[in-house]
């Protein structure tokens, strides 16, 4: 049976993540999770389900990441959106599915903040950044706040850890979080200083009727959908076993 899961599996990731390939990897990868879902596992297949399950949540990420790279701010919806409280939901998603690591998102709460912007595109972005760190960062506490001032409004994120891993953080993730801030009329920065490593996205402050926010999917949400931005987004790590598989 796990022969057969892992033979599906390659037929997924041997597609490139391309915009192209979107339905067929969408497809196929949509049937091998709904395949797992449905089939019961001995004890000792449980790392292998984990492995394959993660692998075709990583394909997903990859072609997502793709679609971003190759979009404009006319392909996107936007809407008002109380960011403070997306940002505490995504990061407490982050902080359930990394519970059997070492590393724990914290958000410093300075007020709420809005902004109009893509619902999605933000839940991808805040997730990637916590993607950056569990790479770069074997244990630790990251600090997030935001930031508001007449023009921007700045998400930032910072983890101080005398054992920084001395790994590159991989170009995608970076790639698209760059391609995200020039979506939302902003910047994605990266900085390293002694012992800490901080990551800065911006955004252009537009905001409309603050009593007509959009609405976004909250932490418990995020969790159970095993299709969300957060499973999607912390998909595929090299500590990819240790993250809680909350089947």
């Amino acid at each position: 049976m796990i022969a057969q899961l892992y033979k599906k599996l390659g037929s997924i990731t041997a597609l490139p993540p391309v915009k192209d390939n979107e339905v067929l990897i969408r497809n196929l990868a949509h049937r091998l999770l709904n395949e797992i879902n449905c089939t019961e596992f001995s004890p000792p297949q449980l790392p292998e389900k984990e492995k394959i399950r993660q692998s075709c949540l990583n394909s997903i990420r990859l072609l997502d990441c793709d679609i971003i790279m190759n979009s404009s701010p006319e392909d996107y919806v936007y809407e008002c959106l109380n960011l403070t409280t997306a940002v505490s939901d995504v990061l407490t998603a982050c902080g359930v599915l990394l519970c059997r690591t070492k590393i724990r998102p914290v958000f410093r709460h300075h007020g709420t903040v809005y902004t109009d912007a893509p619902v999605k595109l933000l839940l991808s972005a805040i997730t990637g950044i916590v993607r950056i760190f569990c790479q770069i960062c074997p244990q630790g506490i990251i600090y997030f706040s935001l930031k508001r001032n007449r023009k921007h409004t700045v998400l930032l994120a910072e983890c101080v850890n005398n054992n920084r891993k001395s790994a590159a953080v991989s170009n995608e993730t970076t790639d698209m979080l760059k391609k995200t801030a020039e979506i939302l009329n902003g910047a994605f920065l990266t900085a390293k200083k002694d012992t800490s490593f901080i990551c800065a996205l911006s955004m252009k402050n537009p905001v409309r009727d603050k009593s007509r926010a959009g609405y976004a999917p909250d932490y418990v949400e995020l969790l159970i959908d095993k299709m969300s931005e957060v499973h999607i987004g912390l998909s595929g790590l090299s500590d990819g076993e240790k993250i809680s598989d909350l089947h």
